[in-house]
């Protein structure tokens, strides 16, 4: 099973720590490209040693708890008249070495391609598959997602490394408001995780969903907005919130 990128891969900056107040004059736009009212997600740790302790076990429980959530269901303002829904499906593991710089659009496409055919599983047209590594490169972003072509099936990625201790990838301040007992390393891979996910959903394939005036994506615009927790599969997490062109601001449930 072979794998190629698509045009538009999207690998956001390292999350500023004062940004530039959302208006309701940067409203996202829809550009007619794909949208997943209905998505599946799969977790792929690439690496052998080096992820936080809890990582494993935290993020699936953070996927699955997408689903039905009112973190999710901000998403349906840009799904045309459907419901957004998600469902985790089955995590991967390779052992293998990640990239030890910043990784294409084609060696995470790859990666996944790889791991599908080892597991003898096809390619999921609704699937984000995230690949979370190891280790983090010398790079500018925290996480990035896109798409590609699988066997001839377009699918969305994720690529998410680890940001434990990363400037940049966490709320000013921290995780203070977390009380769910993950690691901070973990924490800040969720909220990574929610950031691609939700863009994932709303511009599958960037930038032809919605995105604003400049670019912008979902969570791009509220990358440093934190109000509270918001609980995933009976867990609360601290994670950033997102766009709603309905109130014109940043929110991190819906109608919030």
């Amino acid at each position: 099973m072979t794998g190629s990128a698509q045009a538009g891969a999207h690998a956001p900056h390292l999350k500023p720590q004062h940004p530039a107040k959302p208006t309701a004059s940067s409203q996202l736009v829809d550009h007619g490209g794909k949208v997943l009212p209905s998505s599946t997600t799969y977790a792929i740790w690439w690496g052998s040693t080096g992820f936080p302790d809890d990582e494993q076990t935290a993020i699936p429980s953070l996927l699955q708890g997408f689903g039905g959530s009112s973190y999710l269901a901000t998403a349906n303002q840009y799904m045309r008249g459907s419901t957004a829904t998600s469902t985790f499906v089955h995590a991967y593991a390779d052992a293998s070495a990640p990239p030890r710089h910043g990784p294409s659009v084609n060696a995470i496409v790859g990666e996944v391609a790889s791991v599908l055919t080892t597991n003898n599983a096809t390619p999921d047209p609704n699937a984000i598959y995230f690949v979370f590594t190891s280790n983090f490169p010398k790079v500018n972003y925290c996480a990035w997602h896109s798409a590609g072509t699988i066997g001839g099936v377009t699918v969305q990625v994720a690529y998410v490394p680890n940001t434990t201790g990363v400037t940049g990838c966490a709320p000013a301040g921290g995780y203070s408001k977390a009380t769910n007992g993950f690691t901070t390393g973990t924490q800040s891979i969720a909220d990574s995780t929610a950031h691609e996910f939700m863009e994932a959903v709303t511009d599958p394939v960037p930038v032809s969903g919605w995105v604003d005036k400049s670019g912008a994506e979902i969570a791009d615009k509220c990358q440093t907005f934190y109000d509270g927790l918001v609980t995933l599969n009976h867990t609360d997490w601290q994670l950033q919130g997102e766009w709603s062109n309905a109130l014109g601001h940043c929110v991190e449930t819906t109608g919030k």
